[in-house]
């Protein structure tokens, strides 16, 4: 039989602070259901879905102000609202904007994204769903006439809608793009956005890209005008307290997103539901400047409060229920080891707030996983482990968590001893009480592990460079230049009002030389030509003493004139020519949503939320940036010497099984090698042991049993 206790010590905090935080709610991993408490927040989910059943009914579009405390779960919430709804409403998630003078594209660009999104349990896009819910769609005889046929259907749509449409040739010619496996990513790019070629456009037979706000608006609301008959869409405004610029007092200017949210309202776009959420401080802070015709055209206002006491208990124990299934015999509490007196006693109001719970949640179970032993022999008079002849696992074994083995105890972090004289491993004692031993915090290995589990969802789900705009790509470069206390930061240096938003010029100080920076990844020759002409003005008239230029797609061929002013501009050896990788977006990106959870107040680490300038402190003192190939072309961050690249990944490796056993302090061999599988899955299992077996020889960590095999041993950390 393994008991609770045995299981506690070997398997991972289930109140983890990397749970803490959620976010764009189709990059991050659905809850499991069964850890989901129906009642928190019950009413307000009930109130939406009354909203969203009347837009079904009237097409009217709606918008909701989504508003509470820090750490209340707004973008947990609007997970689960989506998780909830998705299978007959269609939901985009639309992050922070970074240029507001961008807003309308932006916000198209993200509502196509998430529309090319497959729901759970769904084998088609939201997008092609969407399109299959037209009324044009429904006569089944009709359309497989229609989708023979291109001319033929975009006449149906036009005499369906002969009024209202912009640029309707375009817009359904697109739609029908969309039905065509070969076309179909093609068009998505044009509907969001992307300055393509001549001959994709020749391709998709449209006349020219969606390249300015009023074309995006458009856009936009033709999705509106069409949707009559099919589901609406929930366009779900999270974060937008990080929305750029910013006022004095440091708070987003959210005018650009009231005028927004009031046109959608004043020109009648159909069909859609609109989530603002924010902040409740936040909200009060600039609600005084927002006008009143502006403020108006939110219909509902709700904010999520605290929970209560029996609540954060049911919370409690749908994280242990995974723990309590494995254990024989079945604990007496749903909670067990947590204390239910310790929640009444930290919070005698009756509320908590949901973070706070988790939070606490955490703290007690790791005071009982590292309890001391009841007998006076402790883990400090275990002697350094011999050599054994203990088998390595041969196979990769699957990422999930396998149910532990019995160990002897119940055990403390062992204190860090000279080297002792080798001598036969002593067994741990058998009798184990809990006590509040309080575990020291580790910020530094909560952050590390923090930024890698982000930094892994960052890959996993952007898998190109123009997946991003241009304005954001910039706007990720300049919070990567604050972040180093770059001063004289000027946005939109070019001289040309339609590509302001590619470029960006700073100085490190006065007497430092100026920086111009311009990244453009648009495929449309064109457009590229226009901004080379553009940067040789710019090197004409000295308005920067270094230009870098960006760009990993193609530069066309000789014959292009665009390619012949490249030549000219960066032969130049003052200038260079840049060529990102795609791992350098992911470090932009990465550190970016971090930034912005921490503005939210959104993010955990060693259970406070930190200030911006303790997370850019972090952030510096870990180094987490220094890999980044980009930066380290633009000269921000150091660039390795030779050999260092290959050895960074396994050091990598390395701090990655030091930081979980910081943060769990004991731990299943087999639990710690499979949470690094799942990090890093190119990593074999043998190099794993090898690195686990290098610790335990430096005396960072210490096998318990090592004269058991590896897939029962159990590690405990050496302080």
């Amino acid at each position: 039989m393994t008991t609770i206790d045995e299981i506690i010590q070997q398997q991972f905090n289930p109140f983890d602070p990397v749970t803490f935080k959620t976010g764009h709610f189709w990059q991050e991993q659905s809850p499991d259901k069964s850890q989901i408490i129906e009642s928190i927040h019950q009413q307000e989910l009930n109130q939406i879905d009354q909203i969203i059943k009347q837009t079904k009914r009237d097409n009217f579009t709606r918008t909701i102000l989504l508003t509470g405390d820090k750490g209340a779960g707004k973008s947990y919430f609007l997970g689960r609202l989506k998780d909830t709804h998705n299978h007959n409403v269609f939901f985009a998630y639309i992050a922070p904007w970074m240029d507001s003078g961008y807003i309308w594209r932006h916000t198209l660009r993200y509502t196509i994204d998430s529309l090319m999104c497959t729901p759970k349990g769904k084998k088609e896009s939201q997008l092609l769903l969407w399109l299959k819910g037209l009324a044009t769609f429904q006569n089944q005889k009709l359309m497989n006439q229609l989708l023979g046929n291109r001319n033929l259907f975009i006449h149906n749509l036009r005499n369906a809608y002969p009024a209202g449409i912009y640029q309707a040739r375009s817009f359904f010619g697109a739609l029908y793009d969309l039905t065509d496996t070969e076309k179909y990513h093609t068009a998505c790019s044009w509907f969001r956005g992307e300055d393509l070629d001549k001959e994709e456009l020749q391709l998709l037979g449209v006349r020219q890209s969606i390249d300015t706000e009023e074309y995006a608006r458009h856009i936009l609301e033709n999705f509106g005008r069409i949707t009559n008959s099919t589901q609406p869409i929930v366009l779900c405004f999270d974060q937008v307290e990080n929305g750029y610029p910013r006022d004095e007092q440091g708070y987003a200017d959210l005018q650009p997103l009231m005028s927004l949210n009031t046109t959608f309202h004043n020109e009648r776009f159909k069909n859609f539901v609109i989530i603002i959420s924010v902040v409740l401080n936040n909200w009060r802070e600039v609600e005084k400047k927002i006008p009143h015709s502006d403020t108006d055209r939110i219909e509902q206002e709700l904010s999520l409060k605290s929970i209560t006491l029996n609540q954060a208990k049911e919370l409690w124990a749908s994280r242990l229920s995974p723990l309590h299934r494995q254990a024989k015999p079945k604990p007496a509490s749903p909670i067990y080891p947590l204390d239910a007196n310790v929640l009444e006693s930290t919070f005698p109001g009756g509320k908590v707030n949901v973070r706070e719970a988790l939070q606490l949640g955490r703290e007690l179970f790791l005071e009982h996983k590292i309890g001391k032993p009841k007998s006076s022999k402790s883990v400090q008079d275990i002697p350094e482990p011999v050599k054994t002849n203990s088998e390595p696992l041969k196979k990769k074994p699957e990422p999930v968590q396998a149910k532990p083995e019995p160990i002897k105890s119940k055990l403390e972090p062992v204190k860090n001893q000279p080297e002792p004289v080798e001598s036969k491993p002593v067994t741990p004692v058998d009798e184990v009480v809990p006590v509040q031993a309080k575990p020291v915090e580790n910020v530094p290995a909560e952050f590390n592990l923090i930024w890698q589990k982000e930094f892994k969802t960052t890959q996993d789900y952007v898998s190109r460079i123009r997946q991003y705009s241009a304005v954001e790509r910039l706007g990720m470069v300049r919070n990567i230049l604050n972040l180093f206390q770059v001063e004289r930061i000027k946005r939109n240096f070019l001289p040309s009002q339609k590509y302001q938003g590619y470029s960006l010029s700073y100085q490190q100080s006065k007497t430092s030389p100026s920086i111009g920076i311009i990244w453009t990844e648009e495929s449309n020759m064109n457009s590229f030509c226009n901004i080379m002409k553009l940067c040789q003005k710019v090197v004409q008239n000295h308005l920067c003493d270094t230009l870098y230029l960006i760009r990993a797609e193609r530069l066309g061929t000789p014959s292009n004139k665009g390619y012949q002013v490249y030549t000219k501009v960066f032969e130049n050896y003052s200038h260079q020519h840049i060529i990102p990788d795609l791992a350098s977006l992911h470090y932009l990106v990465t550190y970016t949503k971090l930034l912005n959870s921490v503005n939210s107040g959104e993010l955990v680490i060693a259970g406070k939320t930190p200030t911006i300038e303790e997370f850019k402190t972090l952030v510096r003192q870990e180094k987490v940036l220094e890999s980044c190939c980009l930066l380290q072309e633009l000269g921000i961050t150091q660039t390795p010497q030779k050999g260092e690249a290959k050895e960074a990944n396994i050091q990598s490796v390395q701090d990655f099984i030091m930081n979980l056993m910081k943060t769990q302090q004991v731990l299943a061999r087999l639990s710690l090698i499979n949470m690094t599988v799942l990090q890093y899955p190119e990593v074999e299992v043998d190099k794993i042991n090898q690195i686990i077996d290098k610790h335990c020889n430096q005396n960072k960590i210490r096998i318990l049993n090592p004269l058991d095999s590896y897939s029962k041993q159990t590690i405990c950390l050496v302080v």
